[in-house]
């Protein structure tokens, strides 16, 4: 996905997830070693499940390189699954940082 800001790769995901009919949970700004990020958590219903989704949105080159990290399971499971989730965001790292 190109973008030129954080600010509009949240806009393009919240216009998505609304679009397939997910739900925003929560919004909050962090930081992956060092980097700027948003952490959005989601639900939505799907086959009778309810699942809840971690994402992290991660501004690594401000203006030219953004990533999204995203963790699912059942919602029964994410107190469960969450620190799993938290250890694969926190060990991102950009290699050959320019």
């Amino acid at each position: 996905m190109n973008v030129n800001s954080l600010d509009e790769q949240l806009s393009r995901y919240r216009h998505d997830i609304r679009e397939i009919g997910q739900t925003e949970v929560s919004e909050r700004n962090i930081t992956v070693n060092g980097m700027k990020a948003v952490e959005l958590i989601k639900t939505w219903h799907a086959d009778g499940i309810q699942y809840q989704a971690l994402t992290v949105h991660i501004e690594a080159i401000p203006g030219s390189r953004y990533y999204r990290i995203g963790c699912v399971t059942p919602l029964s499971k994410y107190n469960e699954t969450l620190p799993k989730f938290k250890l694969v965001i926190n060990s991102f790292k950009l290699v050959n940082r320019p």
